[in-house]
C-alpha cells in the first residue's frame, strides 16, 4: 500500500503494526468498560467508605486514573447522559478495534496476543478476560481501579465476579459466562489463567482472583523465551543438520521429512503425528529428529523423561507448560528416555497418561526416543503413529564415524597409527559412543602426555573398554585380561586354533560383508567357540588371552545366578545376560557349560519339557548374539549336538604331558621370586601328574610357606604344598610318591 492510499484508508480498516499499538487500542476499550462499571458501582454502593478494607481509594483518584488527567474530577453531565455516552464510545471503540484486529489477521500479520486467541480457540469473551488479567502488568493504575471496584484495597487482581460485571450486561449473561472459568474451559484447561481463592474464608468461584500465567503474559507481550520452570528438564534446540551423517541415515531423514510434509500439507490435517524412534542410547535418534526439524524449519523442544521422573514432585502445571510450548513456539517435541515410563510403577503410569494427553492437546509433531518397542493403546483418527527402528551402523559405517571423530578437533596422530577398522569391528558402538570414546581418549592422552596430548592406539582401546559399560550385574563377573600368549603352555595346533579365533573376529566384516559370504551364512556376525578339556588345562586362561588380544571385555557367567528352578526364570536371566552383553560389547564365557548346555532328553514329564525349552532358547540367543561366546566344558560328550553344529570352533585342551608340565612349573615361578637352586623342576614334572591349575596352586602355596619361614622357595616348601594339593583333590598321599624328597613331608 502506498503512502497516499494509506492516508485515504479509514483507520478502522488498517491492520495493527505492533503489539504495543494493539494493546493501547484494547486498553482504551477496557478503560471505557471500567468507567461504566465505576458509575454502576457508585450508584449501588452503600453510602460511606466503611466497607473498604485497608487504604481508602477515593472516587476522584479513580476518575483521574481512567481519564488520564491528573486534575480531572467527576463529570458535570447527568448520570444518564454520561452512561449513554460511555455506551456509544464503547461500541464504537470495540467495533473499530475488532475491524483492525480482523484486518491484521487477514494480512497474515502475527501479533502475539491475537495469535494466542487463535492457538487456543478463544472466543471474544475469553480474549477480553486475557486482556483484563494482563492489564495490571502493563499499567499499574489498573491494580487500584480493580481494588476500588472490588471494595477491597488488597485485591489488586481482578476476580471472577468483577470480570463478569465488566463483560456481561445482566444476570443471565453472567450465569452463562460463569462456565468459561470451569476446569474444562480453554482458559483454565490450558493454564492461560489461574484461579486463586481471594482468602481462606472466600472459596466460591465468584470470589476467586484470576491471575495470568507468567509464560502467557510474556508471550502476549512479545517475549518468546522458554518457560523458566522448564530449565531442569527441557531445552529448545535450533541446531542445524550436522554434516557428519551417514548416507543411509540421510536417506531415512529425507524419507521421514517427506512423510511430515505430506501429513501437514496445506495445514489441513488435524491429526497429531507421533514417531517412536527406537534404538540404543547414542544411536542417533535425537540427531535424526534435529535434522528432520531443520528441514521443516522448526525448533525442537527436548524433554528429558529421566529428569522428570527424578523430580517426582513435579507439578502437573509444569508438565503441561512443557508441552504447551509446542504451539507457543511453535516447535516439535522430543521425549528423551521415553522407555523409562514403560514399567508398572504407579508414578510412571500416571506420567505416561498425562504425557499422552498433553501430546493430543498440544503437540502437532512428537518424537519418542526409546530403547524399547512400544505402541500406544488407543490409536485413532486424531493420532498418526509411526515406529522407526534405529540399528547400529555396520562396520563400514562405524569405520567412517571413527574417521570423522578422530579427524575433528582432536590432536590425533596419522590414521595409519590406528587400526580403525579393528575398532569398528570389535566394538559395536553407536555414533554417540564413538564420539564419547574419542573424547575420553583425548582426556587419557592429556593425562599421559600433557605437552603433546596426542591420542595413541592404547588410549582408544582403553576408552572403548571404559565405554563398554558392565550391565551384566550379578549374573556375571568381569575378568581383566592379564595373561599373554607367553603364559600359555599348549600344543602348537591348539595355539593356532586360538589365533584363528582372533583372526575371525578381526576380519569378519571383510569376509562376511565385503567378500559377500554374509549372504551364504547366517545373518549374524557372531562367533561361538567351545573349549573342551579336563579342569585346570587352561580353558579360562585361553579365554582371557583372547580377550586381551582383541582388547575386549571378558565376562564369566555365573551359572548359579542364571539357572533357576522356577519355570521361565532361567530364560529371563539368559535374556538379561545377552541383552546386557550386547550393550557391553563383551565376550561371554560360560564355564562348566555342560550344566546349562546339556543334551536335550526325551520328554517324560513337565520338568523334561521345560528343560528342553531352556536349551532351545539358549540356542536361539547364541545365534542372535553378534559378539563372541566361549563355552568351556570338562565333558564334551554331554553337550547337546545342536550346540556343536552352531559352533565355529571346538578346541580340545589336552592334559599336559611331562614336557608341558615342566614349562608350566617354570612359568609359575616369577623371575622376582627367591627360588632356590635345589628346586628340581624335572622331578616335579615327571612325578606329579598335575594340570596347570593344580601347578599354579602349588607354586603359590609354596611361596607363602617360604615367606612365613623367612627362607627361599625350596623343595621342602614345594613338596609340602604339593601334599596339601593332593589332599585337597582327594588323592591318597604316600611317602613313595615323593621319592627322595619324602622326608620333606610333615608327618
Amino acid at each position: 500500500m502506498t503512502t497516499e492510499e494509506h492516508k485515504s484508508t479509514p483507520l478502522e480498516s488498517l491492520p495493527y503494526n505492533s503489539t504495543e499499538e494493539y494493546l493501547q487500542a484494547a486498553l482504551r476499550g477496557l478503560d471505557l468498560r471500567l468507567q461504566r462499571e465505576v458509575q454502576r458501582f457508585r450508584k449501588f454502593r452503600h453510602a460511606g467508605l466503611g466497607a473498604l478494607q485497608g487504604i481508602v481509594i477515593s472516587a476522584e483518584e479513580i476518575d483521574r486514573a481512567l481519564s488520564g488527567d491528573d486534575h480531572a474530577g467527576p463529570s458535570a453531565a447527568t448520570e444518564e447522559d454520561s452512561m449513554k455516552n460511555l455506551e456509544q464510545q464503547l461500541a464504537e471503540s470495540e467495533q473499530a478495534h475488532r475491524q483492525r484486529a480482523e484486518a491484521t489477521l487477514a494480512g497474515q500479520r502475527i501479533l502475539p496476543i491475537l495469535h494466542l486467541a487463535n492457538l487456543f480457540h478463544l472466543n471474544l469473551f475469553e480474549e477480553y478476560v486475557l486482556l483484563i488479567v494482563i492489564a495490571p502488568e502493563i499499567e499499574v493504575k489498573y491494580e487500584r481501579i480493580f481494588a476500588y471496584l472490588q471494595d477491597n484495597s488488597t485485591r489488586c487482581q481482578p476476580g471472577v465476579d468483577l470480570i463478569l460485571r465488566l463483560l456481561c450486561r445482566d444476570q443471565q449473561q453472567r450465569l452463562i459466562a460463569r462456565g468459561l472459568f470451569s476446569p474444562r474451559s480453554a482458559l483454565v484447561k490450558n493454564r492461560l489463567v489461574q484461579l486463586r481463592p481471594a482468602s481462606p474464608t472466600e472459596q466460591s468461584l465468584l470470589a476467586s482472583l484470576v491471575l495470568v500465567n507468567q509464560r502467557i503474559l510474556e508471550y502476549a507481550l512479545g517475549h518468546q523465551s522458554l518457560d523458566a520452570r522448564l530449565g531442569e528438564f527441557a531445552s529448545l534446540d535450533f541446531a542445524s543438520e550436522p554434516n557428519n551423517v551417514l548416507a543411509a541415515d540421510r536417506e531415512r531423514i529425507e524419507h521421514l521429512r517427506n512423510i511430515c510434509a505430506r501429513h501437514f500439507q496445506n495445514g489441513a490435517s488435524q491429526s497429531r503425528l507421533l514417531f517412536l524412534f527406537e534404538g540404543r542410547h547414542g544411536i542417533g535418534k535425537k540427531t535424526a529428529a534435529k535434522a528432520l526439524c531443520d528441514g521443516l524449519q522448526v525448533p525442537l523442544l527436548i524433554i528429558d523423561v529421566e529428569q522428570l521422573l527424578l523430580a517426582n514432585t513435579i507439578d502437573d502445571d509444569v508438565l503441561l507448560a512443557a508441552f504447551r510450548e509446542a504451539i507457543l513456539q511453535p516447535c516439535a517435541v522430543f521425549l528423551d528416555h521415553f522407555h523409562l515410563l514403560m514399567n508398572d510403577e504407579a508414578q510412571s503410569r500416571v506420567m505416561m497418561k498425562k504425557i499422552l494427553q498433553h501430546i493430543r492437546d498440544f503437540c502437532w509433531l512428537t518424537f519418542l526416543g526409546s530403547e524399547k518397542a512400544w505402541i500406544p493403546a488407543d490409536i485413532n483418527a486424531t493420532l498418526s503413529f509411526i515406529s522407526v527402528n534405529f540399528e547400529i551402523p555396520d562396520e563400514a559405517g562405524r569405520e567412517q564415524l571413527w574417521r570423522w571423530a578422530l579427524n575433528g578437533a582432536y590432536p590425533a596422530k596419522a590414521e595409519s597409527d590406528f587400526a580403525i577398522s579393528d575398532l569398528a569391528t570389535k566394538f559395536r558402538f553407536t555414533p554417540g559412543q564413538i564420539n564419547e570414546a574419542v573424547c575420553m581418549a583425548r582426556g587419557l592422552a592429556q593425562f599421559r602426555d600433557p605437552e603433546h596430548a596426542e591420542i595413541d592406539q592404547q588410549d582408544l582401546y582403553r576408552a572403548c573398554r571404559e565405554k563398554s559399560t558392565n550391565q551384566l550385574g550379578e549374573l556375571a563377573r568381569k575378568i581383566r585380561p592379564r595373561r599373554t600368549w607367553q603364559d600359555m603352555v599348549l600344543p602348537a595346533a591348539v595355539v593356532r586354533q586360538l589365533h584363528e579365533i582372533c583372526a575371525q573376529v578381526r576380519h569378519r566384516y571383510q569376509v562376511l560383508r565385503v567378500w559377500g559370504y554374509g549372504r551364504k551364512v547366517h545373518h549374524h556376525a557372531g562367533l561361538a567357540a567351545m573349549f573342551a578339556g579336563p579342569s585346570g588345562t587352561g580353558k579360562t586362561m585361553a579365554a582371557e588371552i583372547i580377550a586381551g588380544e582383541l582388547q575386549q571385555d571378558l565376562y564369566k557367567i555365573d551359572l548359579s545366578a542364571v539357572v533357576s528352578k522356577y519355570i521361565g526364570e532361567t530364560e529371563k536371566n539368559l535374556h538379561r545376560v545377552f541383552a546386557a552383553a550386547e550393550y557391553s560389547n563383551a565376550i561371554l564365557f560360560f564355564d562348566e557349560a555342560d550344566a546349562l548346555f546339556g543334551r536335550r532328553s526325551e520328554v517324560k514329564d513337565a520338568h523334561d519339557r521345560y528343560a528342553n525349552i531352556e536349551i532351545s532358547y539358549l540356542l536361539q540367543k547364541i545365534e542372535e548374539y553378534d559378539g563372541v561366546v566361549i563355552l568351556a566344558t570338562n565333558l564334551k560328550r554331554n553337550i547337546d549336538e545342536a550346540f556343536l553344529r552352531r559352533i565355529q570352533f571346538c578346541v580340545e585342551f589336552p592334559f599336559p604331558d611331562a614336557a608341558a608340565r615342566r614349562l608350566i612349573w617354570q612359568n609359575h615361578f616369577p623371575a622376582e621370586a627367591p627360588l632356590a637352586g635345589e628346586v628340581d623342576l624335572d622331578f616335579l614334572a615327571n612325578r606329579f601328574k598335575f594340570a596347570g591349575g593344580n601347578i599354579k596352586n602349588v607354586a603359590v602355596n609354596a611361596a607363602f610357606l617360604a615367606a612365613e619361614a623367612g627362607s627361599q622357595i625350596g623343595m621342602s616348601e614345594v613338596i609340602a604344598a604339593t601334599r596339601r594339593e593332593y589332599e585337597k583333590i582327594g588323592k591318597l598321599c604316600l611317602p613313595s610318591d615323593f621319592g627322595k624328597y619324602h622326608e620333606a613331608i610333615d608327618g
